[in-house]
């Protein structure tokens, strides 16, 4: 009984260790589809690879000021920006974006 516990315990640790882990998405050359205010957060929708179609993401609050500059400065000059994201999935926080040359 006394491995038994031990091997479920060191599973149990497993899950929830890595259960919470998300993967970042790093988009080198996003293009910015749109970027707004939405409810109490702001987001922007944004398309290239690797995501599939236009996806949308929201603005880290505690970054938000300097992610819209950002943004809105690329959107305005037509230029691509390199974005990651805090998870790999929709609606996750842009944690990272610069303007591409």
């Amino acid at each position: 009984m006394g491995r038994r516990s031990i091997i479920i315990g060191v599973l149990a640790a497993c899950l929830i260790a890595f259960s919470s882990v998300a993967f970042a998405w790093i988009i080198p050359e996003a293009t910015i589809v749109s970027v707004g205010p939405a409810y109490n957060a702001i987001r922007v929708f944004v398309k290239g690879a690797p995501l599939t179609g236009t996806v949308q993401f929201y603005l880290s609050p505690n970054r938000e000021n300097e992610q819209l500059a950002v943004l809105l400065t690329a959107l305005s000059l037509e230029k691509t920006v390199w974005m990651k994201t805090a998870a790999d999935t929709p609606g996750s926080y842009v944690t990272v974006v610069y303007i591409n040359e």
